[in-house]
Formats: structure tokens, C-alpha cells, sequence
């Protein structure tokens, strides 16, 4: 809503000096003005002058084809100035901070990965699973376009990669989950330890997202380490003793569900190191 609002601002500009400067026709200052406003956060001068060189080489290819030259130079002072206010719009009224909106990014991701894991879970040992389409949300692209000083820096890839990380971790659980049956006796066995772990990971979730937020955590967060060695043994102490036996499938499938659950509890304290080694 934010950014519709800066770009009628920029369009009611364009108007305004394109009625009294304006030497060409009178839609081609404000349209080229709208086009420079579609930049990504963080490119809005490198992407603003790539589109007034496409807007340029445009006119000057309809020009060649028409072979009419007489409103030429006008024309490309209307783009030139059209291009000029969209920039200025963009880099002044309401600016964008990119590690602000980076920062916001992250929290929603964060908030979206620790609500669907907790559902993950209790849909399972409800046995109520869903028939809804598993959808899991990404990063915004603007934060990958090409050129962005964000993902120069080391800080910023390194989160990047974390919550990616995490997108294919639960990826991965939501498809072991619909493949376990929650009424046989492993599963049943290990839910207390495994809902235990899961409070603990979300308490992790939550602590990571009021570090985002600028706020001070009002205690230590528990980095569940307990309850990841409480499943690993509980899985171990129900593991069949004696010779080498063919592995069924529950066993597998719940061998690759804790390991997920192991790389998941690694890569939330990772993240976690590194907001404060960031100092965030």
C-alpha cells in the first residue's frame, strides 16, 4: 500500500511538470516516470538509469522506423526528466532502508516457519492430517536481484542460506509425517518427547524473532538441547537389539524425522550466534 502511494505521488509530479515543462507528448513523461518506480528496494538508481537506457534505445528504434526526427530531442528531455522524478521519488519520500526491510522479512518468514512446524506436529500425533496443499513461504526476490549490496555481505548470505535451510527442512518433515502412521507404537511412543522438543524449538522461533524485532530478551532461551537427546535416546532404547535385520520403513522414515529435527535445532542456534555476533 506503502509503495502505491509513493509511486501517485511521483505520477501526480509528472503531471504537474509535464503540463508546464513538458515539449513532447504529454503521456511520456509521467509513463516514463511509472517506470522507473517499479525498481527493487536497493536498486533504485543502478535499475532507474538501466531503465532510461531501455527507454532511450525504445525511442530511438521508433524513431528510425518512423523517420521522424523533429520531436526527438524533446522527447528524450520528457524521458530523461521523467526518469529523473521517478528516482528522486523513490530515494526521498519515504525511503527505503534495505536492512529495515530485510530485518521485516525475515520476521515474517520466521513466524511463518514456527507456526507451520507446531501444526506439522500436532496434526500428526492428532491424526488429523490436513488435505491442504503444503505451501511454504519464501524470502521476497527483491532480496536475490542481481547487483543488491545486501547480498555482498557475508552477514546477509550467511541468514539467507539459514532460513532457506529451514524451508527444506520442513519441506522434508511434512512429507515424512504424511508417510508415518501416527497410531503405531514408535510414534506413540516417542510423542511426549518429541511435543517437549517442539515447545523448546518455538520458544527458539520466538526468541529469534524478538531479537529481529529490536527487543531484549527477558530471559535466556533454552536451546533445547535437552530435548533433542531425550528423542535421539528414546528412539535408540526402542531400536531392535540382536543381529542386522532388513529396516522397514517406519524405522527409516523416523530415522530421516529426528535427523530433520537434529538439523533444525543446529540451524536455529546458528542463526541465532549470528544475530549476535551481528550485534542485531
Amino acid at each position: 500500500m506503502k509503495r502505491y502511494f509513493i509511486q501517485l505521488i511521483a505520477i501526480l509530479i509528472s503531471l504537474a511538470v509535464s503540463f508546464f515543462f513538458s515539449h513532447a507528448e504529454m503521456f511520456l513523461l509521467p509513463l516514463s516516470t511509472l517506470i522507473v518506480m517499479q525498481t527493487p528496494n536497493g536498486l533504485v538508481v543502478r535499475r532507474g538509469l538501466e531503465y532510461f537506457l531501455i527507454m532511450v534505445l525504445l525511442l530511438i528504434f521508433y524513431t528510425w522506423l518512423s523517420g521522424s526526427m523533429a520531436m526527438m530531442n524533446y522527447r528524450l528531455y520528457d524521458i530523461g526528466l521523467g526518469t529523473l522524478i521517478g528516482i528522486a521519488t523513490n530515494l526521498f519520500v519515504f525511503p527505503v532502508k534495505t536492512d529495515v526491510e530485510f530485518r521485516k522479512s525475515l520476521i515474517v518468514v520466521l513466524r511463518s516457519y514456527s507456526l507451520q512446524f507446531s501444526q506439522m506436529l500436532e496434526s500428526f500425533f492428532s491424526d488429523k492430517k490436513s488435505n491442504n496443499l503444503f505451501e511454504i513461504q519464501f524470502l521476497p526476490n527483491w532480496i536475490f536481484a542481481n547487483g543488491l549490496s545486501l547480498m555482498n555481505d557475508k552477514g546477509h548470505r550467511h541468514f539467507v542460506v539459514m532460513v532457506e535451510r529451514i524451508a527444506e527442512i520442513l519441506c522434508s518433515t511434512h512429507y515424512i509425517l504424511q508417510q508415518l502412521d501416527p497410531n503405531e507404537d514408535t510414534p506413540k511412543k516417542m510423542q511426549d518427547s518429541i511435543m517437549l522438543y517442539q515447545k523448546k524449538i518455538i520458544t527458539i522461533f520466538e526468541g529469534l524473532i524478538q531479537v529481529l524485532s529490536l527487543k531484549k530478551l527477558s530471559e535466556g532461551v533454552d536451546d533445547a538441547s535437552d530435548a533433542i537427546i531425550a528423542v535421539h535416546e528414546i528412539f535408540r532404547s526402542i531400536t531392535p537389539d540382536g543381529p542386522p535385520v532388513p529396516l522397514s520403513k517406519e524405522y527409516v522414515l523416523l530415522a530421516a524425522f529426528i535427523e530433520n529435527l537434529t538439523d533444525l535445532r543446529y540451524v536455529l542456534i546458528r542463526l541465532g550466534q549470528a544475530l549476535r555476533g551481528a550485534g542485531a
